[in-house]
Parts: structure tokens; C-alpha cells; sequence
């Protein structure tokens, strides 16, 4: 059928697997006709490997971990833009339009500012992050977990749940300021070209015995209220890994969106301090559930790879379930890289002229200090500059970790172009508490770049395993959570021009110090096609 748009996916010139030397990917683009740079996106095939499961005390039973992916296991949500520390395109007769350096920093920022805590939270059920539903149960696109079935005879309850391999999507507008284009004319300009970095660090390797890179970490504790152990009856029998002598948990779940457990799942069984007279089995620090199933009021019932506990005319209650850990968490591979685009069937008249926003990059360190005062150059084009503040050189939050624009301890700020102040005087921010001013410049800045602000909780969202750390947020006495963007704006001028800052902490010398500075720098770019 004629007239429609045909969605295209190009392999990368590069093979897999993807490692810290072998870290560029790079995507042709044929000039056969316009394509929809909004609707395109970056496709990271990955897989996460199994996880090596603590062999103490442990069953037969093979684990089947819920893994969550994490930079140098810091508690940050992942946002699928941080595997790419670089991304350039060019055309074969405008040359490059756009190198945009340091993306990963660069957007795993304004993610925190460009989406509501509810588009954030709906976007995570297509991250490598683990997503958490509105019950508190957590699932990961890196397994299909089975929950059981109705009965113990049903074939469902003992379904093994299995590792599988799911794709890293990362929209093309996360990358590149033209991925917000609607209309490319690749025919027009000869074809093109998106060549990407990789971040270095995805080997999962261990230093120290510290993660280096992408690492894992299991899913939470589950609540006790949730899991306590019931109606165990008396007598003689081996409990716990038997479909006539299951372990049956108090909550009844009638909607399964509540449970919270898998087969597969590496469990624990522990003592809440109550009044049972039962003896558990030293295995019981380390199971597998093998079976799952419901009866019809919505009682669990679990089979475990070994049994619980031998007893003997006893009961055995007031115990809980828990996650136990990987001795090994599971690693990540990726193994290819796709660039799928949106070909527009019936494009609009090229225009002659192209007129966008692009992002030049200009990073800074110095030796720890309470002090940061530096002159940046500002080229002509600029008409706006975000700064961001990634403790530890090389990294995407704080070190050891992230990328995130840290608070940290920084307790006043002071902006000047050509030696004028943006701001008649100091922007305080001590102890995490903003003033107006702040959130002035945040807002002109981004109103001058068309960037949308939709969020200024300045917030970074942490694991689903540290939800109650979320909710308490700036609150926190560390302040881990807490992130910020120093808003620059300016305006386009006929020379270049020089941007002063000056940032000061509340902390000493040996406390949270000035080390790195990034400032992104939004300048104008007009193309003839």
C-alpha cells in the first residue's frame, strides 16, 4: 500500500558484544528520503546472566534473581541514556551537525526535569532499572517470572521462571537535540551517519573487590506483614518441601499484582520473634522456591527446594520470608546494536535552509576545594548553558557512581556574563533549601533553550528497593537523593562572551568538596540543505 510511513531498523557497522575497548557503534543512513527523528531510537540488545546463588546451606534448586541494573551500584535509577557518553551525526555534504559530548551526564540530568514523578515512574517498565508497581511488587524486562498456578497438580505451578534477553531502548531526542526533528532530508543531504560511544565501563568488572561499570543488585525485602508463615498443623513430617506440607503465608492474595515472589525466587526464612516452638533447619537461611500455587480465598502456598523445618508434634509460626542475595549478582552483556528510524512516506518541501539547537560540551576539574571559580568561554551562537556538578572524574553521578548532578554541600552560587551578574547577589542553596532566585534562573534557562520543565523537585529516584528513601526525599539528613541544575541564561551576541562562576560549599576542608564542573553550552546552527 502506498502513502505509508515504514519503519526501518539498520544493524550497526560494528559487532558484539560490546565491551570498555570495543565501545563504538556506528549507524548508516541511507539517502533514500526523510525520516522522523522523533520516533526513531537506539535498540541495545542485552542480556543479564543468571547469577551465581550462595552455595551454604543451599538446596537443589537453581535461583532465578530479580536483577536490577545500576551504575558503579549506586541506589540511583538507571536511565537508558547513560550507555552513551557520545553521539555524533553527520551527513555526507553538511559534514557534522551535531557532536554532542558527555550525553550521558547531559540527560540523565534533565530526565529529572523534563518528566512529572508519574511520567518517570511509567517510563521504568522499559528500563534496565527494576520497575515497582503500585502494590510494591518489583519485576525486571530481564525475566519472565511465573507466580504459580491454581493447584498443586496445575502445570503452571512449577513452570520455571527463566532468564531472557530484552533491548535498551533509548529515543534518538535523549542523544541528539535534531532527534526532536520531525523531518530529516537524509536524500537531500547524501546520506548519513550516527556514530555512538558507549560508555567504557560496561565490562562489569571488579576492582577492589568494588563494581566497576553497570552492576546488579537483588530485589528488596519483602515486608513482613506481607509474608508471615501460617497454619502449620502438629505431627510428625518434614515441612516445607512437600505439596501435602507447603509453607502457607497469612496475607491472602486474591489479586496476584500484590505478590511479591516468583518460582525461582532465592529466599530466606527467618525468625520475627514470635511464639513459635518450631526448630528450623539450618537450610532454611537459603531456599529455592520450586512451586507455587493459590487456593480460592488467596492463600499461598510455596514448595521449597529443601525442607523448612522437621517437625515433630510441633507448630511452627511467626516466621517470615525474605530475599536472599546472589553470591555473585547477575552481569550484563550487550550483544548488538540497532538503529530503528521512522522513513516518512510523503515528506513536507525541504526547505533550504535548517535552523537548530545543538549542545557544545566544556568539562572542568580541579584539586577538592570549598571554592570553584572559573571563566568559561561562551561562543557567540549561545543563548543558553546548563552547569551540573558529577563528583568524580569520568563518572555520570557521584562518585562512586553516578552521573547525577550532585547538591552535595554546595551552599551558594554567583553567575556573570562579561563580568556582569546575571543575579544582583548570591543564589543560596544551603542545606539543600533553595531560594527564589534559584528557581528563577532554572526556569528563564530552560525557557530560553525550549526546554520543558515539568519537575522541580530536584530529586534523583532511587531503586524501587529504597521507595521509602524517595518519599522522604530532601528530608533525608545525607541528602543523597538531592540533585541540582544551575541554570544559565544568555543570548545570542555578535562576539563570544565569558561566563563566571563562582560556587562555594558550607563544608571544610576534608568534607564534601568542588572537584568537577560541567557546563553545557546550547548553541544556535543554521545549515543550507
Amino acid at each position: 500500500m502506498a502513502g505509508l510511513n515504514k519503519v526501518i531498523k539498520f544493524s550497526s557497522q560494528q559487532s558484539g558484544a560490546f565491551n570498555d575497548i570495543n565501545n563504538i557503534v556506528t549507524f548508516n543512513i541511507p539517502a533514500d528520503g526523510s525520516y522522523d527523528l522523533s520516533s526513531s531510537y537506539v535498540e541495545l540488545n542485552c542480556r543479564m546472566s543468571a547469577g551465581v546463588q550462595d552455595t551454604t546451606d543451599a538446596g537443589t534448586g537453581t535461583a532465578v534473581y530479580i536483577p536490577e541494573l545500576s551504575w558503579y551500584n549506586t541506589p540511583y535509577q538507571v536511565n537508558n541514556s547513560m550507555f552513551v557518553r557520545r553521539a555524533m551525526l553527520r551527513t555526507t555534504r553538511q559534514g557534522v551537525l551535531e557532536d554532542s559530548l558527555r550525553r550521558d551526564i547531559l540527560s540523565a540530568n534533565l530526565v529529572n526535569y523534563t518528566h512529572t514523578s508519574e511520567e518517570l515512574s511509567s517510563l521504568g517498565y522499559k528500563s534496565g532499572t527494576q520497575h515497582m508497581n503500585y502494590d510494591g511488587v518489583v519485576s525486571s524486562i530481564w525475566r519472565s517470572f511465573n507466580q504459580g498456578g491454581t493447584s498443586a497438580g496445575d502445570a503452571q505451578s512449577s513452570r520455571a521462571s527463566t532468564a531472557r534477553s530484552a533491548p535498551i531502548t533509548i529515543p534518538l531526542d535523549q542523544l541528539l537535540s535534531l532527534g526532536m526533528a520531525r523531518q530529516m532530508p537524509f536524500g537531500a543531504m547524501g546520506g548519513g551517519q550516527l556514530e555512538l560511544e558507549l560508555n567504557a565501563s560496561i565490562t562489569n568488572s571488579f576492582a577492589d573487590g568494588n563494581p566497576v561499570g553497570w552492576s546488579t543488585l537483588t530485589g528488596p525485602s519483602i515486608a513482613s506483614t506481607s509474608s508471615v508463615i501460617e497454619n502449620v498443623p502438629s505431627g510428625t513430617f518434614a515441612y516445607g518441601n512437600s505439596d501435602a506440607h507447603p509453607v502457607q503465608l497469612t496475607k491472602k492474595f486474591v489479586d496476584r499484582a500484590e505478590f511479591p515472589l516468583h518460582v525461582g525466587a532465592n529466599v530466606a526464612i527467618e525468625s520475627t520473634g514470635g511464639g513459635g516452638t518450631g526448630t528450623l533447619d539450618a537450610g532454611a537461611a537459603n531456599l529455592v522456591i520450586t512451586k507455587i500455587w493459590f487456593d480460592a480465598d488467596g492463600t499461598a502456598n510455596l514448595v521449597m527446594d529443601q525442607r523448612v523445618a522437621n517437625l515433630t508434634a510441633e507448630t511452627l509460626e511467626d516466621m517470615m520470608i525474605a530475599f536472599a542475595g546472589a553470591l555473585t549478582p547477575p552481569l550484563l552483556t550487550i550483544d548488538s546494536a540497532n538503529l530503528v528510524m521512522k522513513r516518512i512516506a510523503t515528506p513536507q518541501p525541504i526547505q533550504p535552509q535548517m535552523t537548530y539547537l545543538a549542545w557544545e560540551t566544556e568539562e572542568y576539574s580541579q584539586a577538592g576545594s570549598t571554592q570553584l571559580n572559573h571563566t568559561f568561554r561562551l561562543p557567540a551562537n549561545c543563548m543558553n548553558a546548563l552547569i551540573m556538578l558529577p563528583a568524580g572524574t569520568g563518572t555520570v553521578f557521584d562518585a562512586p557512581g553516578s552521573g547525577i548532578s550532585k547538591l552535595d554541600d554546595l551552599a551558594t552560587y554567583r553567575l556573570s556574563i562579561n563580568n556582569k551578574p546575571i543575579v544582583n547577589r548570591d543564589v543560596n542553596v544551603t542545606n539543600g533549601i533553595r531560594n527564589c532566585l534559584h528557581y528563577e534562573l532554572l526556569m528563564r534557562s530552560f525557557d530560553a533553550g525550549s526546554i520543558p520543565l515539568k519537575n522541580i523537585q530536584e530529586i534523583q529516584r532511587l531503586s524501587p528497593g529504597l521507595i521509602a528513601d524517595q518519599v522522604t526525599g530532601q528530608n533525608s539528613t545525607d541528602r543523597e537523593a538531592d540533585i541540582i541544575i544551575i541554570g544559565v541564561p544568555t543570548e545570542e551576541t555578535a562576539t563570544a562572551k565569558s561566563l563566571q562562576v563562582d560556587l562555594r560549599t558550607q563544608g571544610t576542608e576534608g568534607a564534601a568538596l568542588l572537584t568537577n564542573l560541567v557546563v553545557f553550552k546550547q548553541v544556535v546552527r543554521t545549515i543550507t540543505i
